[in-house]
């Protein structure tokens, strides 16, 4: 599908509109809300997950408990092709400095959870979580907050490996050269905040790339 861009353009990178337009894909922009989330199935950052009872609660392979991340209930999510349109995926982490990350073994250490379909009845799902530890030292959220989406579109980020590819040697070298040219692209695809789909701000290597979760601290139910 062809997607445009519904704002003007600098003089400098409108010659380009139609390789940038080319790239245009949609994404969802996920919103924090600084309130609790209503139910044990609602998407969230932070606090306790949906599982059914019977199911291990997921741990590292020390035996650590890992906590959640992110959990996304697509059900509230706008369609986007290539995810599902229904079922919870959540995201874990470690309670550790690195949130996970292996530099000794080359192999991060994280969980990611799909539950297709959903138990509604409460007396089938875990709600006493008195097992898990009561100090957390390094995880980067205490508390939880809902989530709002909204469909989105953005083109390619100078961060994807096909950014040369698609917009050309001569755009890469305008792009790197003016600034202008730069703060104006950069701020074009605005590929920073929180994130489902669409293109990564990362120079790691993404062969699929499912959440963007930007760095925030919560403390007593408030965001900084």
């Amino acid at each position: 599908m062809n997607y445009k861009l519904n704002v003007p353009l600098s003089p400098k990178l409108e010659k380009y509109r139609d390789r940038i337009e080319s790239t245009i894909k949609p994404y969802i922009k996920i919103t924090i809300e600084n309130n609790e989330p209503a139910n044990w199935w609602q998407s969230k950052f932070g606090g306790l997950p949906y599982l059914p009872k019977g199911f291990e609660y997921p741990k590292t392979p020390q035996g650590d408990y890992f906590f959640l991340l992110a959990q996304i209930n697509f059900s509230e999510v706008p369609p986007l092709e290539g995810f599902p349109d229904r079922g919870i995926l959540q995201f874990y982490l470690p309670d550790d400095e690195l949130y996970g990350l292996s530099f000794d073994s080359g192999e991060d250490i994280f969980k990611i959870l799909y539950f297709p379909e959903l138990d509604l009845n409460l007396e089938n799902i875990i709600t006493n979580y008195d097992f898990l530890p009561a100090n957390i030292e390094y995880f980067p959220i205490v508390g939880s907050c809902s989530l709002q989406f909204t469909k989105k579109y953005g083109p390619i980020t100078d961060c994807d490996e096909g950014f040369i590819k698609f917009l050309g040697e001569d755009f890469y070298k305008l792009f790197r050269e003016d600034e202008e040219v730069w703060e104006n692209y950069i701020n074009l695809c605005a590929p920073h905040g929180h994130k489902i789909g669409g293109y990564h701000d990362s120079f790691q290597s993404n062969d699929i790339f499912l959440l963007l979760f930007e760095s925030i601290e919560m403390r007593d139910s408030k965001l900084f």
